[in-house]
């Protein structure tokens, strides 16, 4: 679980790099929920076996850091942590 988090965490840390907290921010809890509802339909086709490889680029356990991430990332917003949020 430990290495698990830490990869987790090191991913969150590149992503926030790459589009900073504005993005959440913007939709807060609502717009956390809509990515992980996407994070988990892909998982759902990947465990069903309806996955044909479109989401090649996207290994399962990505998509499972990421909902992870996500999950945290609306509790920090719920607590009113997040950097923007909620908007004032």
């Amino acid at each position: 679980m430990a290495e698990r988090l830490a990869a987790t965490f090191a991913i969150w840390k590149q992503r926030q790099l790459k589009y900073g907290a504005g993005n959440i921010a913007r939709r807060g809890p609502a717009g956390i929920m809509v990515r992980i509802d996407d994070k988990l339909a892909r998982l759902d086709r990947t465990f069903s076996g309806l996955d044909t490889g479109a989401s090649a680029d996207e290994t399962v356990a990505d998509t499972c850091m990421d909902v992870a991430n996500y999950a945290l990332m609306a509790l920090v917003c719920h607590e009113g942590l997040w950097p923007g949020w909620p908007h004032r």
